[in-house]
């Protein structure tokens, strides 16, 4: 019996050796990559810096509470926490880690990149060598080595999450249905974990495909019941990982509504507005018809915002400059060479890009080859939803289809961004080409005896490259649309002070000499980029021919394909990160400790801490133990940073006033870092508020200003050396009206465009004496008498806490008291000596109530019924969907007697 158990031991451990070598591939690849990571150093990122910034209050007050805050007044004046930082699916998070193996970010979203990949072509029943190719080539994809370096980490995590899932529901429709369900359910909890909904919502395309084919397969095979069936059991078994997430995602949903995805109240430009975004903000980066030829040959825009010189370092050498210049004059040559060194190295037509999606010239030339050999129908769908995705991207550019969408697919009006929908094809291409590559391994004198395809194909294939190479201007623009010629209008703007003898000089030079010029360098690291891509393609189809023909086995084939795949992405991504440059002055790494707490504090912001803290001892106080603490704590004392952190974070427990940068105000998170701001950095912030900045803040209204309590006004400078921030201006403002205050007057308008209309300081807004409510709270307010208002009625506030605010109150007669906090329908609860009470919306996006004579404490707490509920669901749908996914994997490998349909 003892025998009989070794020998079936025996055998799993032997079936699962190529498993264990393809991780260990894996994991070598990944460490090897990003190998700064292991040595100290994080990625050097605009995102995840700004991230901290919007997060550092929630972050502090869950340290000192152990709790969620689920609101924040760190940003854009206060605002939900929802899509910041809220943190409830504590089994999600164990488990996440668990699959990252303790590995640290972003070797740990590489790993899962090629794991989930693996696991869906393992899904496929395709060879574990072919499956490697596979993984590679999807794992290296250019964008999702792009995203890590902008600091998306969500999406990069929602993306890696992908393929295992599609793994679950291709494992149940092909005869795995336990372990299908299993998987599938386990990778889409931590795909929805990722709470990147976006990249989520376009996923489900995919699915959509996969299962109209495996309905289309079923039903030819006259077993349509049983498609049916198994349908019913994934969509049965998706509500678990969706309890699992019900928090975020009820969240969400309770939350998008009110913000800049949801439909505004506002009639002007209605052309322009959908029930979600406006179109022109969710159409902004729009890919170009010819930009998407990048997802084979990485540089047919030129590449990401970069100067030339860090991304095409040979092309503006001054060799292969003057080699290009002709009979242009040493003097002019000078001046040429070192200003097209650094012009950008991206000419395609959206605002900027970090970089292109650039899936492989060999992994789109297989995935051609397939649809010419494979007899899987999947690979129509998959093609299908590889043009949608094309088409989606293109945005503006197609811009009827894309209203249909935006006008009548549910959901989709709630994004912006539509060049992410290429996802979906960096997904589906790779899926494609190793399509090919089993087809050919398993059926290889089938390929041969119709080797006409293979030689029909790839001479097509050489020809459009050779096309492109030798006359690239008769297909591809090398100017962004309404670029490429200075104009009379432009100059007159930008120098008006030169003569026109001058201006017509320097238009003479940029037209006739630098811009032609600028041309032929772009054209030259194109054709480089065609050539770089012809020698790819050709050695692997040399290699694919030398199979067919029986001249190399299948090792050889693997080894060879595997090595050419990722070579090839490895040097493109290096462009855009790389990890070979990680000292003091590393374009993408930079020290944990830096990248922690990413921001100096300035002697600007030394000034506000000082005049703040003055009126409060304990916070003095406060810093000083929280100060011992850390250098008790640390064996090198703290950096001046970590100082930073503690005295700023204790200064917004214990006050509340706001700071307005006038500094790129509403795309930047260095001032919630250290206050609380008016300004911030989000892509669903609340509509209402950023119709407020469109029609006041933006337009220094400084009476809305006083109204939201906007104490400081702040100006980052830069060194004029490294051009890094180094102080802040501060001017104070005497006439900010505080915390509470009580009003004469309420204006009472009709709506929402009469109501913003009224906040304009040229219609005298007075925001001190007036309130202006919508007639729809004349209610909320209850019966009131101003005109025997209490002059001296006070109203201060004696605690501030994110979701918990305190006042006290003392007026001889009934007062209507406005309070500087983002009125919010969902969550706020106005409470008057512990009994709640209705409380209303005015002056666009402020709270106001009305408060009964005599002393009163007044409170707003902040709650959220979706969050208590889920707090109390999410763990128990997760522990039953572990359970169904232990019980899948017993059965298929421990119990293989059990027949599974």
């Amino acid at each position: 019996m003892l025998a009989i158990i070794v020998k079936i031991m025996n055998a799993k451990l032997k079936s699962l050796l190529p498993h264990v070598i393809a991780l260990g591939i894996f994991l070598i690849i990944s460490i090897s990559y990003f190998h700064p990571a292991l040595d100290g150093y994080v990625i050097k990122s605009h995102d995840v810096n700004t991230y901290k910034g919007m997060s550092k209050e929630l972050l502090d007050f869950r340290v000192e509470n152990g709790q969620e805050a689920l609101w924040t007044n760190s940003m854009f004046g206060g605002m939900p926490a929802t899509q910041i930082s809220v943190k409830q699916n504590k089994f999600a998070i164990v488990l996440h880690k668990v699959i990252q193996l303790g590995l640290p970010y972003p070797i740990s979203v590489l790993w899962l990149y090629l794991l989930g990949f693996y696991i869906l072509l393992l899904s496929l029943k395709v060879d574990f060598k072919l499956a490697i190719i596979g993984a590679l080539a999807f794992g290296f994809s250019t964008y999702f080595f792009v995203i890590i370096q902008a600091g998306h980490i969500t999406k990069t995590y929602a993306i890696a999450y992908m393929a295992p899932t599609l793994a679950g529901v291709i494992m149940a429709y092909r005869g795995k249905l336990l372990l299908g369900l299993g998987v599938f359910s386990l990778f889409l909890s931590l795909e929805l974990y990722s709470n990147h909904i976006q990249i989520t919502y376009y996923f489900i395309f995919v699915v959509l495909a996969i299962v109209i084919s495996e309905m289309i397969r079923f039903t030819s095979g006259k077993e349509f019941r049983k498609f049916i069936k198994i349908s019913a059991f994934l969509l049965l078994v998706s509500l678990l990982p969706i309890l699992t997430s019900l928090g975020n995602l009820w969240g969400t949903i309770e939350y998008g509504p009110f913000t800049t995805r949801g439909k505004s109240e506002l009639t002007n430009d209605k052309v322009n507005k959908t029930e979600g975004l406006d179109r022109d903000y969710a159409t902004a980066w729009s890919y170009g018809t010819g930009e998407s030829f990048s997802l084979m040959l990485p540089y047919v825009k030129g590449g990401g915002n970069v100067p030339l010189f860090m991304l095409h370092e040979s092309a503006v050498s001054d060799q292969n400059l003057e080699s290009l210049s002709g009979d242009m004059n040493g003097q002019m040559k000078n001046q040429v060479f070192n200003q097209v060194k650094n012009e950008t190295s991206y000419w395609g037509n959206q605002s900027f890009t970090s970089g292109n999606d650039y899936v492989g010239i060999i992994i789109v030339f297989f995935a051609l080859l397939s649809l010419l050999y494979v007899k899987d129908n999947l690979r129509w769908f998959l093609l299908g939803v590889i043009a949608l995705s094309l088409m989606l991207a293109w945005g503006k550019n197609m811009m009827w289809f894309t209203n249909l969408f935006l006008d009548y697919v549910p959901g989709y009006n709630k994004f912006r961004t539509v060049s992410m929908a290429l996802i979906i094809a960096e997904l589906c291409f790779p899926i494609l080409a190793v399509f090919f590559l089993s087809y050919l391994v398993k059926n290889r004198e089938v390929v041969n005896q119709n080797i006409n395809r293979f030689y029909i194909g790839s001479g097509v294939f050489l020809l459009f490259l050779i096309t492109i190479a030798i006359s690239p201007e008769s297909f591809f623009n090398f100017f962004p649309k309404g670029q490429g010629q200075l104009t009379l209008d432009y100059l007159q703007q930008a120098q008006p002070d030169m003569s026109f003898e001058q201006q017509n000089s320097v238009m003479a030079f940029y037209n006739n000499e630098y811009y032609p010029f600028l041309e032929k360098v772009r054209v030259s690291i194109f054709q480089s980029n065609v050539f770089r891509g012809m020698a790819f393609f050709i050695i692997s189809a040399l290699i694919v021919l030398g199979y067919i023909k029986n001249k190399i086995n299948t090792i050889v084939l693997s080894v060879v394909l595997g090595l050419l795949v990722l070579i090839d992405m490895w040097s493109i991504n290096a462009g855009y990160l790389n990890a070979t440059d990680y000292d003091a002055d590393s374009r993408f790494w930079v020290e944990a400790n830096d990248g922690d707490l990413p921001y100096d504090v300035f002697s600007g912001d030394e000034t506000i801490y000082q005049l703040e803290s003055k009126g409060y001892p304990v916070i003095e106080k406060e810093v000083a133990e929280k100060t011992a603490i850390a250098i008790e704590k640390s064996t090198d004392g703290i950096s001046s940073r970590e100082m930073a952190a503690i005295k700023y974070s204790v200064l917004n427990k214990y006050t509340n006033f706001r700071v307005f940068s006038v500094s790129n105000p509403f795309n930047e998170s260095r001032t919630s870092y250290f206050y609380k701001s008016l300004g911030g950095y989000h892509g669903a912030k609340l509509k209402r508020y950023q119709e407020l900045i469109d029609s006041c803040l933006s337009r220094n209204n400084q009476k809305v200003l006083d109204m939201l309590n906007a104490k400081y006004i702040v100006q980052y400078q830069n060194d004029p050396n490294t051009r890094e921030q180094n102080n802040t201006l501060v001017q104070p403002r005497s006439s900010a009206l505080g915390n509470a205050w009580f009003v004469d007057n309420i204006k009472i308008v009709d709506n929402s465009d009469q109501e913003i209309v009224a906040l304009k300081e040229e219609n005298g807004f007075n925001p001190s004496v007036t309130a202006i409510v919508d007639k729809r709270y004349e209610n909320a307010m209850g019966e009131l008498n101003l005109k025997n208002r209490d002059a001296s009625a006070t109203i201060s506030m004696e605690s501030y806490a994110p979701n918990h605010l305190t006042y006290n109150s003392n007026s001889k007669t009934n007062q209507v008291a406005i309070f500087s906090e983002i009125f919010y329908d969902l969550g706020w609860q106005a409470y008057i000596d512990g009994k709640p009470v209705d409380h209303f919306r005015t002056d666009y996006v402020l709270r106001g109530l009305t408060v009964p004579s005599g002393k009163h404490k007044i409170e707003f707490k902040y709650s959220l019924k979706s969050y208590s509920i889920a707090s109390v669901v999410s763990p128990l749908a997760f522990l039953i969907m572990f359970v169904l996914f232990c019980f899948g994997v017993y059965k298929t490998f421990f119990n293989p007697e059990t027949k599974e349909e």
